[in-house]
C-alpha cells in the first residue's frame, strides 16, 4: 500500500498551472454572460454561493499577486468549498499548497477536486492508496467514478479501463465479491480484443503496475462469490510460477472445502503447509482445523499440528495460531508459554494484551507487573493494555500480591519502571498511599533527568483520578526539583492545568506564564493561558490572548502538530466570540478551520448552528450539518444542530425526528428546548409544553437565568394561546 508521503512526492512533481480568472459560475446556456442571472431571474442560494466563490477567488488572486501566498491559499480554498462544481479554485488551491509545501492542504483539496471532477490516473492511483488505507471506500468510489468519466470523455479508453480495475478492488475490499468478480472479468476481457475497444495492453499494464495482483484479486473475488470452477481457472493463471505452488495449493484447498471435498482439501492444504513457504497469516491454520473438524478427526489434527510446530519453530503465524488455540481452549499454561515466546520474538500489541490476560487468569500477578513495566518502558504509559488493566484491577487480591512482590522481591531494586507500573495500578484501585510509596521508590531509583518521567506519570495519574490537590503538589515538587528549563516549563504547564481545575485561577495564570517564559516557542504553553482566562470567566482577556496566539502562529506550517493545536484554539476562540454575540467574527474563525480542514465535523457543526441561529445561509448550514452527522452519527449535539437547521428551513417533521433522536441520546435542556419549539410549530402543543418543562428543569439545574426566563415565557404563551384553548374545547 502506498503511503501519504508517496502521494505527496508525486504531487510535488505535478504541474498545476495558474487558472484563468475568467471563471463562469453558472452555466452559460442559462445566463448569457455566464456570471450573474438577468434581473428577471431570481437567484438561488446556489447562485449566491457561486458569486461568493468568484469574489473569494478574485481576492485570493489579489493576495497572490502581492506575494501574500498563505492568505491567497485560504481564499482559494474557501472558493473551492463554496463552489465545488467549479474546476478552477481547487486546482489553484492544490498548486499553491504544493508551492508552499503544505502537504495536508494539498491532499485535502486534491481529494475535493478528484471527487467532483476526476484526476489523471497516476495521481488518482496514489490518492486511492491513501483512501483505502483509511478504509474510506465511499470517497474512493466517488474518485473512481468521476475519474473514469473524465477518462471516457477525453477519450482515454485504456485509462478508463484502469479505473474500472480500481473499482473492482474497492468492491472486493467492501466484501462485494460478486460485483468485484464481474468488474474484473469484464475489464480483463477487453485485453483480448484491443482493436475493438481501444484498450492498449502495454499501457494498461504500465498504469496498473503488477497485473498479477489483479488476477489474484479476480481469483479471490470468484472464491468469495463461490464460483468454484471459474475461481480454479483464475487461480491457475494467477499462481502460475513455481514459487507460487504453495499459494496455489492453499487456494485450491479452499475450493475443495467449498465443494465439500474435505479429504482432497486436507491433502492440498497440507502440501502447502509442509512447504514452509506459505504466506497467508493465520487463515490456513484455521482452515486446517475446520477441515479436520468436518471429518471428526480433531485428535489427528492436534497431532499433526504439534508435528508441524516442531518442524517450523520460527513460523510466527503458526506459533501465534497455537497460542490463540491454547487461549480459546483455556489451556492457560500452554498459552502463557507460547505468548511469552511470541512477545520475546516480536512484541505486538495483541500478543502483549493476551499475555497480560493469561497472567491474570493463572494468578501470575508479579509476571503481570513485569509485563506492565515493559509496556511502560516502551510506550511511557499503559494505554496499550487499558482494557486488560481494567479487568485486572477488579481482582484486589492480585493487585495486593503485585504491590507486595514489587516491594519485597530484590529483583525490582533498581528497576523504576516496575515501581511506576505499580504506582499506576495503585491509583487505579484508589490506594493512594501505595501509589505514593511506589512513585517515591521510582524517584529514588531514577537518575537525574529521568525523574521527570516519574513525576509526569504520577501527576497525570492523579489528574486522571481527579486527585487535583495531590496532582498540584506533585507538579510543584517536580518543578522545584528538576533544574532544567525544559522540565521547569513542562511542569509549570502541568501545574497550571491542575490549579485551573481547582479554580485557583490566579496561581494557574502565574504558572502558565512561567511556562511561556521558559518555552516561548511552544504554542501549547501559550494556549494554556488563554484557556485558563476563559475558564476564569475573564472572557475579554481570553479573546485577546487567543487573537494574539492565532496571529503569531497562523502562518507556521512546519509541524502538523501546530496546525492541529491551532484548529483547537480556533474552535475555542470561535465559541467565545459567539457567546459574546460576535457572530460574524465567530463565523470567520470557523470558516478558517474549514479552509484548512474541510472535513472537520466540529467546525461544520458549529458553523451550521451559528447560521441557523441567525437564519442565514440555511442551505449551506444543512449541507454542513448533514456532513457532521454523517461523520459522527452518535453525537447528539450534531444531530440537534441538524434538527434545528431543518426547523429553520420549515421542515418541521424532519426536524422533530432528528431532535427526538438527539433528546433520547442526551437529556440536554437546549435540545429539549429546540424540540419544544418544533412541536409548537407542528401545533403539537402538549408535547411542546412537556419538552419545554423538561428543558426548564435542566436550565434551573444549570442556573441559566436567561434561558429560564425564555422557556417560562414560551410555557405561559402556549398555555394561553387561542389554538390551545380550541384544542381543549
Amino acid at each position: 500500500m502506498l503511503s501519504t508521503l508517496a502521494l505527496w512526492s508525486l504531487l510535488a512533481a505535478c504541474q498545476f498551472e495558474e487558472s484563468d480568472v475568467n471563471w463562469p459560475v453558472v452555466p452559460r446556456s442559462q445566463f448569457a454572460d455566464g456570471l450573474i442571472p438577468p434581473p428577471d431571474v431570481a437567484r438561488t442560494p446556489a447562485d449566491d454561493d457561486r458569486l461568493h466563490a468568484v469574489s473569494l477567488f478574485a481576492t485570493g488572486r489579489l493576495h497572490e499577486n502581492r506575494d501574500q501566498t498563505h492568505k491567497a491559499l485560504r481564499f482559494y480554498q474557501r472558493a473551492a468549498r463554496y463552489d465545488p462544481q467549479s474546476d478552477v479554485a481547487w486546482r489553484d488551491a492544490v498548486r499553491l499548497a504544493i508551492g508552499l509545501e503544505r502537504q495536508e492542504d494539498a491532499l485535502a483539496y486534491l481529494l475535493l477536486g478528484a471527487e467532483q471532477h476526476g484526476v489523471e490516473f497516476a495521481l488518482g492511483k496514489q490518492l486511492l492508496a491513501v483512501l483505502l488505507a483509511e478504509q474510506d471506500f465511499d470517497r474512493a468510489e466517488r474518485v473512481i467514478q468521476t475519474s473514469e468519466k473524465l477518462a471516457r470523455e477525453k477519450p482515454e479508453p485504456t485509462e478508463a479501463a484502469a479505473w474500472r480495475m480500481q473499482l473492482g478492488r474497492v468492491e472486493f475490499l467492501r466484501g462485494n465479491y460478486l460485483q468485484a468478480a464481474d468488474i474484473f472479468t469484464a475489464t480483463l476481457k477487453l485485453l483480448s480484443t484491443p482493436d475493438e475497444n481501444g484498450v492498449e495492453t502495454a499501457r494498461l499494464q504500465e498504469l496498473l503496475g503488477d497485473m498479477a495482483e489483479f488476477r489474484r484479486l479476480l481469483a479471490e473475488s470468484l472464491l468469495g462469490a463461490k464460483r468454484w470452477e471459474e475461481a480454479r481457472e483464475a487461480l491457475r493463471q494467477a499462481f502460475s510460477e513455481e514459487k507460487d505452488k504453495p499459494q496455489l495449493s492453499y487456494h485450491l484447498a479452499r475450493i475443495a472445502r467449498g465443494q465439500a471435498d474435505f479429504l482432497r482439501a486436507i491433502q492440498l492444504l497440507e502440501t502447502a503447509l509442509n512447504s514452509g513457504d506459505l504466506e497467508a497469516g493465520a487463515a490456513p491454520y484455521e482452515l486446517w482445523q475446520e477441515l479436520y473438524e468436518e471429518i471428526d478427526e480433531s485428535e489427528k489434527f492436534a497431532s499433526r499440528l504439534r508435528a508441524l510446530s516442531q518442524k517450523q519453530p520460527s513460523n510466527l503465524p503458526l506459533q501465534r495460531f497455537l497460542a490463540d488455540r491454547a487461549f480459546r481452549q483455556r489451556n492457560w499454561k500452554t498459552a502463557a508459554d507460547r505468548y511469552e515466546d511470541l512477545v520475546a520474538l516480536e512484541p505486538t500489541p495483541p500478543d502483549i494484551r493476551r499475555l497480560l490476560e493469561v497472567y491474570h487468569r493463572v494468578n501470575r500477578c508479579e509476571d503481570a507487573l513485569g509485563l506492565l513495566a515493559a509496556v511502560f518502558e516502551r510506550t511511557a504509559g499503559l494505554d496499550m493494555v487499558e482494557e486488560q488493566l481494567a479487568q485486572l484491577v477488579q481482582d484486589r487480591e492480585c493487585v495486593e500480591e503485585m504491590l507486595r512482590r514489587r516491594q519485597e522481591n530484590p529483583f525490582w531494586k533498581g528497576r523504576p519502571s516496575g515501581a511506576i507500573a505499580a504506582g499506576l495500578v495503585a491509583l487505579e484501585v484508589e490506594d493512594w498511599q501505595a501509589a505514593q510509596d511506589n512513585f517515591e521508590a521510582a524517584l529514588e531509583e531514577s537518575p537525574g533527568a529521568q525523574k521527570a518521567t516519574v513525576y509526569f506519570a504520577w501527576g497525570n495519574g492523579l489528574l486522571a483520578a481527579e486527585r487535583l490537590q495531590q496532582a498540584r503538589d506533585v507538579f510543584r515538587r517536580a518543578r522545584e526539583e528538576i533544574d532544567t528549563p525544559a522540565a521547569k516549563a513542562l511542569f509549570s504547564h502541568q501545574l497550571a492545568g491542575a490549579l485551573a481545575l481547582r479554580e485557583q485561577y490566579d496561581e494557574a495564570l502565574a504558572a502558565a506564564r512561567e511556562a511561556q517564559r521558559l518555552a516561548p516557542d511552544s504554542l501549547e504553553f501559550q494556549e494554556r493561558e488563554a484557556w485558563i482566562l476563559s475558564e476564569a470567566g475573564r472572557t475579554d482577556e481570553a479573546r485577546t490572548k487567543y487573537r494574539e496566539l492565532l496571529h503569531r502562529w497562523d502562518e507556521e506550517y512546519g509541524s502538523p502538530g501546530i496546525r492541529v493545536a491551532l484548529r483547537s484554539a480556533r474552535a475555542l476562540y470561535a465559541y467565545l466570540e459567539a457567546e459574546e454575540g460576535n457572530s460574524e467574527q465567530a463565523e470567520e474563525v470557523l470558516e478558517q478551520i474549514l479552509d484548512e480542514f474541510p472535513d472537520d465535523a466540529g467546525a461544520s457543526n458549529d458553523l451550521s448552528y451559528l447560521w441557523a441561529e441567525r437564519g442565514q445561509r440555511l442551505h449551506r448550514a444543512l449541507e454542513l450539518s448533514q456532513k457532521a452527522v454523517a461523520a459522527r452519527p452518535d453525537n447528539y449535539a450534531y444531530r440537534d444542530t441538524l434538527g434545528w437547521v431543518l426547523h429553520r428551513l420549515g421542515r418541521h417533521d424532519d426536524a422533530a425526528r432528528e431532535l427526538s433522536a438527539a433528546a433520547e441520546a442526551e437529556k440536554d435542556p437546549i435540545v429539549l428546548d429546540h424540540l419544544g419549539d418544533v412541536y409548537a410549530a407542528l401545533q403539537r402543543d402538549d408535547e411542546a409544553r412537556a419538552a419545554w418543562q423538561r428543558a426548564l428543569e435542566g436550565f434551573q439545574q444549570q442556573e441559566d437565568t436567561q434561558r429560564i426566563s425564555a422557556v417560562r415565557h414560551k410555557l405561559q404563551t402556549t398555555a394561553h394561546s387561542p389554538d390551545t384553548e380550541t384544542q381543549r374545547d
